[in-house]
This record gives C-alpha cells, sequence and structure tokens, in this order.
C-alpha cells in the first residue's frame, strides 16, 4: 500500500471493537487508535495512568498501541 511504500508506518484511526483492530492487522496497519484501546483524557490523567501501569509492571510502557 501507499503508506508502506514510501516506508512510513500506518495507523488505523477509530479503532472501537475487536473486530475492528482484527481487521485493521488483517490489512497490515502497524498501529491503532480508538476507543477500544482506551478513551480520552487530559495530559495529567494520562501521565498517571502510564506511571501506574509502570508500577504495576516494573516496564517501560511503550504509549502505542503496536498491531502485534
Amino acid at each position: 500500500n501507499l503508506c508502506h511504500a514510501t516506508s512510513a508506518q500506518c495507523v488505523a484511526e477509530h479503532v472501537e471493537t475487536e473486530e475492528q483492530l482484527m481487521l485493521a492487522k488483517l490489512m497490515g496497519f502497524d498501529y491503532v487508535q480508538g476507543r477500544y484501546c482506551g478513551f480520552p483524557e487530559t495530559s495529567e490523567q494520562m501521565l498517571m495512568s502510564i506511571e501506574r501501569q509502570r508500577n504495576l509492571s516494573g516496564l517501560k510502557i511503550d504509549c502505542d498501541m503496536k498491531v502485534a
């Protein structure tokens, strides 16, 4: 596709269901964003969420939803 032909990474937006997530994976998207991944937050809420996840997992958190 055009995105990958230019060595860019592709983002599927407005992913709200598991079915849409699976479709994005089948279509070759690199990342997804949307309500399936989480609801909109203020920057302060987002930082608190990331810190909470980091504390629970002990791992570095990648803020992008990488399609695996």
